[in-house]
């Protein structure tokens, strides 16, 4: 049987606020993690696709978290490919 590679589709023509067809486009790359930065409120991670070069950033957070977060005791962690910081 052929192997079929999957095509990178474009954002350009997909609705920003529709969930659905972001991840119907996220879900035809193959995302490599490039850096990720961690708080005690949420995190950010940024992919890039090893196929066409498109990237990928995720914000996370959470009003949640707010609620015990002690300044004087956060932590921060910061990675970039195989580097680690916190």
């Amino acid at each position: 049987m052929p192997d079929f590679k999957k095509k990178c589709e474009s954002l350009s023509s997909i609705d920003s606020r529709n969930i659905g067809q972001i991840n119907q486009v996220l879900e035809t790359h193959d995302w490599s993690s490039v850096s990720s930065d961690r708080t005690p409120v949420g995190l950010i991670s940024r992919f890039t696709c090893i196929r066409c070069g498109d990237e990928y950033v995720a914000m996370l957070t959470s009003p949640r978290a707010m609620e015990p977060y002690d300044h004087l005791h956060s932590r921060l962690e910061v990675s970039a490919d195989e580097v680690l910081i916190s």
